[in-house]
């Protein structure tokens, strides 16, 4: 079922500096293009409701562009990495729509499996049963924490691999606040993991040119969790609408 509304980050949005190198223009262009990604066949991906990558002509009648702006502007989102690409199909795609999605539809899984309140399913089965004695049964019960577990989001404990991290990011401003987002910060992979992402933004244009003027701050790198920006294709970078 598809959601009626979109998660819309304004901190994302306004605090992203790739998508703020954008025009005006290339950010709207962006914006018209997730609600589109909204209502698509797979959420979060730019495509017909067949599976198939949104043709220029389809793109420039359903966001009300000029087909002859739709280029200069597409190629201006592309230079900043606004999108992610789908490699196989050449699909532009939102990142933290396609993650949403992801999490929605394991939580959904999760609670049809156990998860959640079992009031909550109506269940009346165990009503005037007096339970006072007996020990809850976890056998087949999957929790939500469950389905997330794994080794690449597997959380931290508090500072765990802080100091690592601040060793290895080129811009060492604010270590305290960087220590209380660290300390905040639900869900982020492993310090290994997340050292290997900075090494390898380290290499891009964006970080190395006007001696690293463009690189975040370190609590605003973690606060906004751009160790999804891991390059592991070659446009798999932002966030969400910042990012897509």
């Amino acid at each position: 079922m598809k959601m009626p509304f979109i998660k819309f980050y304004v901190r994302d949005w306004m605090g992203d500096p790739q998508l703020r190198m954008c025009s005006i223009a290339a950010r709207g262009l962006w914006f018209e293009m997730i609600c589109l990604m909204h209502g698509a066949k797979r959420c979060g991906f730019l495509e017909t409701q067949a599976g198939k990558p949104l043709t220029d002509d389809e793109t420039s009648r359903l966001t009300g562009t000029f087909k002859g702006d739709l280029y200069t502007l597409k190629q201006e989102l592309l230079d900043h990495g606004v999108p992610s690409v789908e490699e196989n199909t050449g699909i532009w795609y939102c990142r933290r729509m396609v993650k949403e999605e992801q999490k929605r539809n394991k939580c959904s899984l999760a609670g049809k499996a156990g998860g959640g309140n079992p009031a909550l399913h109506h269940d009346t089965s165990s009503e005037n049963t007096d339970t006072r004695n007996q020990k809850p049964d976890t056998r087949n019960h999957i929790s939500i924490k469950e389905t997330f577990k794994g080794d690449l989001y597997r959380s931290s404990s508090t500072d765990d691999g802080f100091e690592r991290f601040w060793s290895s990011y080129p811009r060492k401003i604010g270590k305290q606040a960087a220590k209380n987002a660290w300390r905040k910060a639900k869900g982020k992979p492993k310090v290994d993991i997340i050292i290997e992402v900075v090494n390898q933004q380290k290499q891009t244009e964006q970080w190395q040119k006007d001696s690293g003027q463009f690189i975040p701050h370190p609590a605003t790198w973690i606060n906004q969790g751009r160790w999804d920006d891991a390059l592991t294709t070659e446009i798999e970078k932002p966030r969400y609408f910042a990012e897509g």
